[in-house]
C-alpha cells in the first residue's frame, strides 16, 4: 500500500487529551507518541527496534527507555514492525472515503464530459446561456460582455473533435 497517498490523518484532540493514558502521560511521552504516530502514519509501520525509534524521536537510547513504557500499549507488534491500531482504522476509513470521492468524481466528469480519454477538455455544446445571467433580462452591456469573452476563448479553440463539440487548447500549469 502506499502511505504517501494520504498525506493527513484525522485527528480528535478533545479525545487524545482525554483519554486517561495520554493524561497520564509527561510532556516527552506525548511528545513521542505523536512523533511515532505521524512516522507510523506516513510509513504505514514502525520498526520493532527500541533504538530505531530512538532515532525517529532524536532522543537519545536512555531517554527513549524512560518514556517507551507509556507509548508501548498504543502500538501492537505485527512480524518485525508495530502498526497503531487506531491509525490503521482511520487510514481505512480514509482510503474507503478517497475511493467513494475518486469514483464520484469520475462519475461526474463522464456525465459531464462523455468518455473523452485523451485528456483534453471538451465542452458540451451550449445552448448559449452562461449560469448565473438571465438571458431575458439581459442588457447591452451583458450582450457584449459575452461577445468580449467570446473572443477571448476563440484564441484558446483548437478544433472540433468527430461530433462537432468545440476542444480547447491547454492552458499552462501554474507552478504553485
Amino acid at each position: 500500500m502506499n502511505h504517501t497517498m494520504l498525506p493527513w490523518f484525522k485527528f480528535f484532540p478533545r479525545d487524545f487529551l482525554a483519554s486517561e493514558a495520554v493524561t497520564l502521560m509527561t510532556l516527552a511521552e506525548r511528545g513521542a507518541l505523536i512523533t511515532l504516530m505521524c512516522f507510523a502514519w506516513n510509513d504505514g509501520s514502525l520498526p520493532a527496534d527500541n533504538a530505531k525509534l530512538a532515532r525517529l524521536c532524536r532522543v537519545t537510547d536512555e531517554e527513549f527507555t524512560d518514556v517507551w513504557p507509556a507509548l508501548k500499549p498504543s502500538f501492537q507488534k505485527q512480524g518485525k514492525r508495530l502498526v497503531h491500531p487506531g491509525l490503521e482504522h482511520e487510514r481505512r476509513e480514509a482510503l474507503k472515503r478517497k475511493e467513494r470521492l475518486s469514483a464520484a468524481g469520475k462519475k461526474g466528469a463522464d456525465t459531464r464530459w462523455g468518455d473523452n480519454s485523451n485528456g483534453v477538455v471538451i465542452a458540451p455544446a451550449s445552448d448559449g446561456h452562461r449560469p448565473g445571467h438571465d438571458t431575458a433580462m439581459a442588457s447591452t452591456d451583458a450582450e457584449s460582455e459575452a461577445d468580449a469573452d467570446s473572443d477571448a476563448d476563440k484564441s484558446r479553440i483548437s478544433g472540433k473533435d468527430d461530433r462537432g463539440v468545440t476542444k480547447f487548447k491547454r492552458l499552462p500549469e501554474v507552478p504553485w
